[in-house]
């Protein structure tokens, strides 16, 4: 197969022009821009020893180009390459601004990684389509669909036609109730970040809510990596990339956070996307109020009233939550390929395992899922966040 024309860069502040270049005209989700990438290299990517290589792709019938925003770090005494922004791209692929054949990017993928010394190439998290709704140019058969999906929601003209729609009257019923309980603790305001100072404050706020989730059910705390929390952080000073953070409060104080972004290059929302990223609520005696429910409806009614979204995308992962609110899914897609002989293991090891996620076992398990949505209905959502 002929390998396309390319050049390299072995740092994005050298990408830089190109990048932003590429990316005006590409069709793509907020995960593969420049800023994004940026603010991660420089916190997650920098505190791992991620050595970036980002690759641009020319030759495309339609004389595009394809940015591979690419990465180098050690794992498992492994020399890994794959995507940057791992941890905090939920999507995870590159930038097209032309067509292309899948199976050519990846034969240069493998040539670039065999020539820098790599042990295995993991390309994971890739996504189905593009933002656009049109088909993934870097999926073909030869890539491996991964055992979960991604979810979204197309925002209703009406919301309160959709919610009648969408719930049972018990459910609405539950709803209200759990809004009044608590309404009569204290006054009750969802509030969307208008500036700095309160995406900063609302930042803070959800990285305490899901620090004291994660100690409460015995998960992983991803923020004991001081570097996780410094991303957010920087993201959320920044306005190109766009975060839309909001939160519902108590009296002034949060009990139901979220850290989001627009499709947009603006710090206010105007595209045709928003991306549901990090909710989190308080527990404790105000989690007994479901205060994640009351904040996702508010939220979005928030959207659709706006009348500038089309979607809101739920991104990756199969949440009893998505399920119930979601009317889209979308699968994803990984590419493991092993170099060296350990690789190669480490490679077949991975790919034993995802098939086994993937088997009938898994079906049953969403069948059982969605049974269990319908019968212990909105309230259960709601402590789900």
């Amino acid at each position: 197969m002929n390998i396309p024309t390319f050049h390299t860069y072995d740092s994005l502040e050298s990408a830089r022009d190109e990048w932003l270049a590429i990316e005006s005209t590409a069709i793509s989700y907020p995960f593969q821009r420049y800023h994004w990438l940026e603010a991660w290299q420089r916190t997650l990517g920098d505190a791992r020893g991620v050595r970036p290589l980002i690759v641009v792709v020319e030759g495309s019938p339609a004389g595009g180009k394809a940015l591979l925003p690419l990465g180098f770090w050690r794992e498992k005494g492994m020399l890994v390459m794959g995507w940057l922004g791992a941890g905090v791209s939920d999507y995870r692929n590159a930038l097209f601004a032309g067509e292309f054949e899948s199976l050519e990017l990846l034969d240069l993928t493998m040539r670039l990684a065999r020539q820098n010394g790599a042990d295995l190439v993991h390309l994971d998290q890739i996504p189905g389509r593009l933002s656009d709704g049109k088909p993934n140019p870097l999926v073909g058969g030869h890539l491996h669909r991964l055992h979960y999906m991604a979810h979204s929601l197309t925002l209703p003209i009406d919301f309160g036609q959709w919610l009648e729609q969408r719930t049972s009257p018990k459910e609405r019923y539950n709803h209200r109730r759990a809004e009044k309980k608590l309404g009569e603790i204290g006054h009750l305001e969802f509030v969307v970040a208008k500036n700095k100072s309160e995406r900063e404050s609302f930042t803070e706020a959800m990285i305490g809510q899901k620090r004291e989730r994660y100690r409460s059910t015995g998960v992983a705390d991803l923020f004991e990596e001081a570097a996780f929390a410094q991303f957010y952080h920087l993201a959320a000073a920044s306005d190109d990339i766009c975060p839309h953070i909001s939160a519902l409060l108590l009296d002034g104080k949060p009990i139901a956070t979220h850290w989001g972004m627009a499709d947009s290059g603006s710090a206010v929302i105007n595209a045709n996307a928003a991306y549901f990223l990090m909710p989190t609520f308080e527990g404790g005696e105000l989690g007994r109020h479901s205060p994640g429910l009351v904040f996702l409806l508010h939220f979005i009614e928030h959207l659709a009233e706006a009348k500038k979204q089309v979607r809101l995308d739920f991104t990756i992962g199969d949440e009893g939550y998505k399920e119930k609110w979601c009317d889209e899914e979308m699968s994803l897609y990984s590419w493991h390929r092993g170099i060296s002989l350990r690789g190669r293991v480490a490679a077949a090891v991975d790919s034993i395992v995802e098939k086994l996620k993937d088997g009938p076992a898994l079906e049953m398990v969403r069948r059982l899922r969605k049974w269990r949505q319908r019968r212990r209905g909105i309230a259960h959502l709601g402590r789900q966040g």
